[in-house]
This record gives C-alpha cells, structure tokens and sequence, in this order.
C-alpha cells in the first residue's frame, strides 16, 4: 500500500484479548486535510484524555488512513484502511 501524505487519518490506540480479537479501540487524533476544519484534533501539543490499559492486556497503537491516491484528493474520505502496530 502506498498513501498519499494528504489522506485523512485517525490514529487510534486498541488492546487485544489473548485470541488476538480487538476488545476496546479509542481515537487518539484525528488528521484531515483539504476539508472544512482542515487540522487535528485535539490541537497538536494538547493533552486531551489519560486512558488507562489494564495490567497484562497487550496494547498497540493504529491508524486509519483513507486513500484517496486513484482519485486524486478532493476531501473525500474513501477506501478506508485500518493499519495495526503489530
């Protein structure tokens, strides 16, 4: 897979359960680009929430990245990819 820089994003932090299922997912930050209220959110630099993991439970971090490279970007949030850390 290859993304444009331009593509929205949303980086999301996930824990598994010991079969590999995803049991909880939050959004850390939100990326748009190209759109009305084009930027991120929270604000770069703005601490907004403390999330707690429980003890033992295998975290990692993602990204949703909607690619738009056989369009051309016009704002438009397709082709959604979830990517994971591991």
């Amino acid at each position: 897979m290859h993304f444009k820089f331009e593509t929205a994003k949303d980086i999301f932090v996930y824990t598994r359960n010991s079969a590999g299922t995803i049991t909880w997912q939050q959004t850390l930050l939100t990326y748009r680009y190209g759109v009305a209220g084009s930027g991120t959110a929270p604000a770069i630099g703005v601490s907004s929430q403390t999330y707690s993991v429980p003890s033992y439970t295998y975290f990692g971090i993602g990204m949703l990245v909607y690619d738009s490279t056989s369009t051309g970007y016009n704002g438009a949030m397709i082709n959604p990819y979830n990517l994971y850390s591991d």
